[in-house]
This record gives C-alpha cells, structure tokens and sequence, in this order.
C-alpha cells in the first residue's frame, strides 16, 4: 500500500486536477493507498479539505487526513514523520507530490531527507513545473535537490504530456518528419493572474515550458539533447492583447518560425485568442497528420496512474530536460526580445 504527500493540497492543481486523478487510481483499486496527506501552511480543517476535494465517496475521502506546518520546519516535519510511521510500513513506498513555488522545493526535501522520510522509506518526488525563473535559479534549485534525492527519484511534470493524443503522437511512426506545427491558442486572457504572467510573459509560460516538452517528447527520434545545436530563427511575430493590465513589454501571443534539424518549425501560441485551439500537426513521407488535444481532458490521471499503478517514468521530465529547455530558450529569447510587441484586439487563431 502507497502513502501520497500533496504539499500545496489546498490549491487549484490539486483540485481540479491531482484530486480527480488519485479517485480515479482508488476507484479501480480500493486497496491501493494507505493514506493521504494533505500539508500546507494553511490552518485548514478536515471539513474545509473534503470541500476542495469535492468527490462525494466517504471511503476516499477517510483517506485523507491534513497537516498545517511551514516548508522549513524540522519540528513540523517531525510531526509528518510520525504521522507516516503511524500509517504505513517501511517497506512501502511514498509518493510525494509539490503542487507548490520552486522556491520551497529545497526547504521541503531537505527536513524530508532530516527527518529520515527519506532513508526509511522508499520515496518517488513529483515535481510541477516551472523549476526557476532562468536557466541559472533552474541549474540552482535543481542542484539543491540533488543534494538529498536520487536522480532516478526526480520526476518533473508537464502536463501536457499526459495527454492522451500527445502520448498517442509519441508512439507513432515517422519517417523523413519535414515539418511540425504547434498550436496552443487560448480563448481566456491572463487578467487574473496578472502578477505571474508579468514575470513570464507567453514564452516562458508556454514555449518555454510545453512546447519544447512537446517536441522532445513526441517527436523523440528527431530531437536529442544537444548543447551545440540551437534552432534558426526564420521569423517571429509578438503581440499583447488590449486591455492587457501590466506592462506594455509582456508578449501575449507569439508567432514564431523556427528550421532545426532540417525540420520546419511553426509555433503559434496566445492568450485572449478568438477560441481556444490546440493542436500538433506533423508532415513526413506519408503525408500530413492533425492531433487535437483535448484541454478538458484530465491529463493527471495517466500521470499519477503510471508513477502508482505502473511505475514507469517516461511521461516525466528529467533534469538535464529541463535544463536544456531553458538553454534553448534563452537562445531564442535574446534573439527575439529587440522585436516590436504589437497590440490586437481579438485576433484569428493565424494571427
């Protein structure tokens, strides 16, 4: 039986997203998890955690229990510590999830590795993206990390790569791949997560972290790690959508033609769009292919159904990925950044 730790249970990926997911493993297997907890800085109550859970099974949600404590407490990790020992055998396995800042990372897996949750038990780590705000905080959290877990314990997650076409799209067969589409347009604008998205701006938020997970993951033959190899940039289009209310320098939508390893790139991706598409098309030798995705899809389920029921880890991302997704950017960043930012209104998805 597996014991799951949720740091940043009481927020919105846990809800819409990790709790659906856990239900889905439980409800094919009852027996599956010994425990639940919940831990946060938060004083939540039970009551108030069954409600952002919001699934009406009273056995699942016996399961969980709740712990408030700070990230860098050795004495509330301490009481986390006893909390699994009083729930779960030593040769049973935790899976630990971090639904919470990269920058909180470190402070939790150190009183982990201090209170000897990790020498006691066998612990495989679930990290959500982004890791860092550059390729050096990355190199930089990263390098703590692997100061107290295992390499092979490190899982980062893209979301994207749960998603049934996209892992549909990684198993199939190309031959001679000459060019790749990618579209990530979004109807909904960014005005309610304004402070964040003024940081990041649409390509750190979405070619920077999904695209190139796309890419590396489904078409796996064609791109490999390769610190020499930067993509050409054919051309590039930016935009902010008006009535954008941050700084008039943060790109909204991008337009961006790219020609690596002799492939034709095309990456089109906004906020604020006419409708939402996403899609990933491909032409090889056998002609051209079109692959919806699904946004509403719960793309966590086969993710948390392969590191529980399955335990396999290729729909995860490994450091060095991770860490060469933000070389490559930050190539095209400084290459990009002098272009003008143009302002639309509600632009067709070609822009």
């Amino acid at each position: 039986m597996t014991v799951v730790i949720l740091f940043g249970a009481s927020g919105d990926i846990c809800r819409k997203k990790v709790y659906p997911a856990l239900y889905s493993i439980y409800s094919k297997n009852n027996n599956y998890f010994n425990k639940i907890i919940g831990y946060g800085r938060s004083d939540l109550k039970l009551s108030q955690l069954y409600e952002k859970i919001n699934i009406n099974d009273d056995k699942f949600l016996n399961l969980f229990t709740y712990q408030q404590g700070q990230y860098n407490s050795f004495d509330d990790f301490k009481k986390l510590k006893n909390l699994i020992d009083n729930n779960i055998n030593p040769d049973k396995k935790i899976i630990i999830y971090f639904g919470v800042p990269s920058v909180v990372f470190c402070d939790i897996v150190k009183n982990i590795y201090l209170t000897h949750i990790e020498n006691d038990y066998s612990c495989k780590y679930l990290f959500e993206k982004p890791i860092g705000y550059d390729f050096n905080s990355c190199k930089i959290i990263l390098n703590l990390l692997s100061n107290f877990v295992e390499e092979k314990n490190i899982n980062i997650i893209d979301h994207y790569l749960g998603k049934n076409k996209l892992i549909q799209l990684s198993k199939t067969k190309k031959e001679n791949l000459k060019s790749i589409k990618i579209i990530l347009n979004e109807k909904e604008d960014v005005n309610h997560r304004i402070q964040y998205f003024n940081d990041v701006g649409i390509f750190k938020d979405m070619i920077q972290s999904h695209v190139m997970s796309i890419l590396f993951y489904c078409f796996s033959d064609n791109f490999k790690i390769d610190t020499k190899n930067y993509p050409k940039i054919i051309s590039c289009n930016r935009g902010q959508y008006n009535g954008y209310n941050g700084s008039n320098n943060v790109g909204t939508f991008i337009k961006l033609e790219l020609r690596w390893n002799e492939i034709d790139i095309l990456i089109i991706s906004g906020k604020g769009m006419e409708e939402d598409i996403k899609e990933v098309s491909y032409a090889d030798n056998f002609g051209t292919f079109k692959y919806k995705i699904n946004s509403k899809e719960s793309e966590y389920i086969n993710l948390f159904d392969d590191i529980c029921e399955r335990n396999t880890t290729d729909k995860f991302l490994s450091k060095k990925k991770v860490l060469y997704f933000w070389k490559i950017s930050e190539n095209i960043l400084d290459n990009i950044s002098n272009i003008k930012i143009n302002k639309y209104d509600i632009p067709k998805n070609d822009y």
